[in-house]
């Protein structure tokens, strides 16, 4: 649609009687026009009041009168037309009736000239034309904006002011001031006219497009014109709204904004810019956005910004980024971002520049880092936990059997004498030491290499691209580094050693679960070989089978446990003294069989029950069982004074299995009589408290206490003497040098002696042959457990008296 159609289309809808509510709503603005008008007809009205005032004595009212009516008539018609007082048709030919209107302007103060002059004195000559040629400048204005319509006004005031100038002679100096004036008028009017017309030109071309100027200036119509303005400014009033809002939207928004034009200068930022770069106002706008924005990329710490910028400016496309992306600020802080580039176009969609949003993720990002970190650390250590681990094993098998040219190592290590610092010292020293050697075993490994806390005490490395010989050597290295540091807590000295198994990584292995089995039996071997000491799985060698199956073990405990196929066994006491003479007494141990239905060793069970946590299930079974057993009236039982139960480490650290066993032994009293709860004096001094409370409940149902594993000092007497023990079982080291040694010999008797003024009962723990019983009963020992005595026998009791 042209320019002067919608022009045409405006004036239109102004003239529609359908939109008489928008005018009504409009009518107390007054158009350009109708102001011009109003002035007009005002000044007509004062020129025909100042003339009438004037001429009044020398005119005849008649004559006067008539002349007034007339002026004033024809000028109230202009006012009315430009006014829109009359109907549409009359408007329609508003060119046309307005040049006719100023020509009967004219016509009438130059008929009034004519009329009057001759009448008047030269004062009165002197207002007349005065007020003929202030109505005459007055009505340019009115008059102008039409073509013709001026030249009609000034020619009618003019010719027929100088033919009433000229009629009458006595007035020459009128006639020149009259041309003078008229031609005054003529180019006045002229510029005037001139100048509206290029400001409507001007204005039509600002409104409506280039070019269309000239065809507006042929519509004489200034209301049009001035409306179509009124719509354009409002229009602009509400755009430049608009902006206004969106600068607050901008303003306000915790999101860094950033605009650049074509040539990458910052343009526009927001105060979360200016927040979050540290640069003001003054110091980002007009500068380069390479020169304020530091985008890097770790590791790196090239600036991307430029980067950035050439890439939108080519491709058009936004970019987005990704989670590694840092904000250096101008403190040299570096913040963790997220943001978003978008390239800008103008109208005729060139390139103008760049909008980038800069968002802090810092404390997210970290949140985020902080979680993974969790899912895949050891909260205690700082090293990786076993479910990584076991990931990165996965995959390291699998490169393994893809590359045969280079085999890794996989170091399964375990602490030594843990659960005794544990137990002895609490937990809290038990941490700092798994802490400090975390750290010692990190600054030994090489920097590639993998370390995971995979259990309580275990740890595991994997050495990339290592030879079995190679990882050995580094296993011996760090096995010297534990064994020569110096772990305290609170100035006591920790004694930590490790057993390292070493098995390598290579084409032959079958996964990672059969991988970790082999390194734990090698690192079992260590153990059992002598602990604080490395060994190297070999597939070759022979020796690995045995180890192989004392490994299995734990599962046959743990399958025993489960489907309820524990045993119980009772092996005699040999009595030392009084030729045999003594009361029967034996001891109750748990028995395993393994899947082949042999019967595992006793010693094997205790140590691994205990290493992975099961012998409080196996002595909460055992006290039951005994309780049944003797309830029952086992035949193996009927003529034993008093049944020995040894109680773990592990199960007097446990309250609430002591608060069960002592409830217990209280539902059968008859059999707790019968009943003796040994207890190693180690356990006992690392849990000395929660022992005592147990034996006080103990006693309360008159069960007997012994303290086993009994060696030299006098806080070991001591021992024996708060707890009240009847028995004490004499440490096994002593008693096997005694042979060999005087020194042991006379420690073994003293401790004799010491039991003896105490009222207390002695046992020596695993006598070897007749030859040392003999020894030890010529000392005063009263019982011995030994393997020479009688075979241990099975106590079968009903299934359904059996309990775990």
């Amino acid at each position: 649609m042209s320019n002067d159609t919608t022009l045409r289309n405006h004036l239109a809808a102004r003239r529609t009687p359908a939109r008489a509510p928008a005018r009504v709503h409009h009518a107390s603005r007054v158009s350009p026009s109708e102001a011009i008008a109003r002035t007009w007809f005002a000044a007509n009205l004062l020129a025909v009041a100042g003339v009438g005032g004037a001429l009044a004595a020398t005119v005849t009212p008649a004559l006067l009168t008539g002349w007034a009516s007339f002026t004033l008539l024809n000028a109230a018609l202009f006012l009315a037309v430009r006014s829109g007082w009359l109907v549409a048709p009359v408007r329609a030919i508003g060119t046309g009736l307005n040049a006719g209107l100023a020509a009967l302007m004219g016509f009438a103060w130059g008929s009034g000239l004519l009329l009057l002059l001759p009448s008047v004195d030269v004062i009165g000559a002197a207002v007349l034309l005065a007020a003929a040629f202030a109505v005459a400048l007055l009505a340019l204005p009115a008059f102008a904006a039409y073509r013709g319509a001026y030249p009609h006004l000034v020619f009618t005031l003019g010719v027929l002011a100088i033919v009433a100038i000229v009629r009458d002679a006595r007035f020459p100096l009128a006639a020149l001031w009259t041309a003078f004036a008229g031609a005054s008028l003529l180019v006045i009017g002229k510029a005037y006219a001139d100048n509206q017309s290029r400001l409507r030109v001007i204005l039509a071309e600002l409104l409506l497009g280039a070019g269309a100027g000239a065809r507006f200036n042929a519509n004489p119509d200034d209301d049009a014109l001035a409306a179509l303005a009124r719509e354009r400014l409002a229009r602009f009033d509400a755009t430049l709204a608009r902006h206004q809002r969106i600068r607050q939207v901008l303003r306000g928004l915790g999101e860094a904004i950033l605009v650049t034009d074509a040539k990458g200068v910052l343009e526009y930022v927001n105060p979360a810019a200016e927040a979050l770069l540290g640069f003001s106002r003054r110091d980002l706008v007009g500068h380069p956005l390479e020169q304020r924005l530091r985008i890097v990329f770790p590791p790196a710490e090239r600036n991307h910004a430029r980067e950035i910028f050439e890439q939108l400016r080519r491709s058009r496309r936004a970019q987005h980024g990704n989670d590694s992306a840092r904000l250096l600020q101008r403190d040299g802080s570096v913040l963790g971002i997220d943001y978003t580039a978008c390239a800008l176009a103008d109208s005729q969609d060139a390139f103008s520049g760049i909008v980038v949003t800069l968002r802090d993720v810092t404390e997210q990002r970290n949140r985020a880092e902080g979680i993974a970190w969790q899912a895949t650390h050891d909260p205690l250590t700082g090293s990786i936990n076993r479910g990584e681990f076991e990931v990165r094993l996965k995959k390291l098998v699998r490169r393994a059997q893809d590359d045969q040219a280079h085999p890794h190592a996989l170091l399964y290590i375990d602490v030594d004498k843990f659960k005794f610092v544990n137990d002895s010292y609490g937990h809290a020293a038990g941490d700092a030491a798994l802490k400090e050697l975390s750290d010692l075993l990190r600054t030994r490994i090489r920097g590639a290499d993998t370390l995971a806390r995979i259990g309580g005490d275990e740890f595991a490395a994997l050495l990339y691209s290592c030879e079995l010989d190679r990882a050995r050597l580094i296993a011996e290295g760090l096995r010297i580094a534990v064994d020569h540091h110096k772990f305290s807590f609170e100035g006591i000295e920790l004694p930590l050693s490790l057993s390292i198994g070493v098995v390598e990584i290579n084409r032959t292995c079958r996964g990672s679960a059969e991988l970790m089995r082999i390194a734990d039996t090698a690192c079992y071997a260590a153990k059992r070989y002598g602990r604080n000491r490395v060994h190297v799985h070999r597939p070759e060698a022979p020796a690995d089978a045995p180890r192989a199956r004392t490994f299995d073990f734990i599962r046959d405990i743990q399958t025993a446990i489960q489907g309820n196929r524990l045993e119980l066994f009772l092996q005699p006491l040999v009595a030392l003294g009084d030729g045999g003479a003594s009361p029967q007494r034996g001891e109750l141990f748990v028995g395993i069989r393994d899947q082949r239905g042999e019967l595992m060793p006793r010693a094997a069970v205790n140590e691994l029950a205990d290493r992975y946590q099961l012998i409080e299930d196996i002595d909460r079974w055992l006290v039951r069982a005994a309780l049944d057993a003797l309830r029952l009236g086992h035949p193996a039982l009927q003529n034993m004074a008093l049944v020995l139960i040894s109680l773990s480490q592990q199960s007097l650290g446990d309250a609430r299995l002591l608060t069960h066993l002592a409830k217990l032994v209280g539902e059968h009293p008859a059999e707790a009589r019968r009943l003796a709860f040994c207890f190693d004096a180690a356990g006992v001094t690392a849990h000395y408290d929660a022992a005592r409370r147990f034996v006080r409940s103990l006693r309360q149902h008159h069960c007997h206490i012994m303290l086993s594993d009994f060696g030299v000092g006098g806080e070991a007497i001591a021992l024996m003497k708060s707890l009240e023990a009847e028995m004490v079982g004499i440490r096994s080291t002593l008693t096997d040098a005694m042979p060999e040694s005087g020194v042991e010999r006379e420690v073994v008797a003293g401790l004799v002696r010491v039991a003896r003024a105490l009222g207390v009962q002695t046992v020596a723990d695993c006598a070897a042959d007749p030859a040392r019983m003999r020894a030890l009963g010529e000392l005063g020992i009263d019982y011995a457990r030994s393997a020479a005595g009688a075979p241990p026998q099975a106590v079968s009791i009903p299934s359904d008296a059996q309990w775990i």
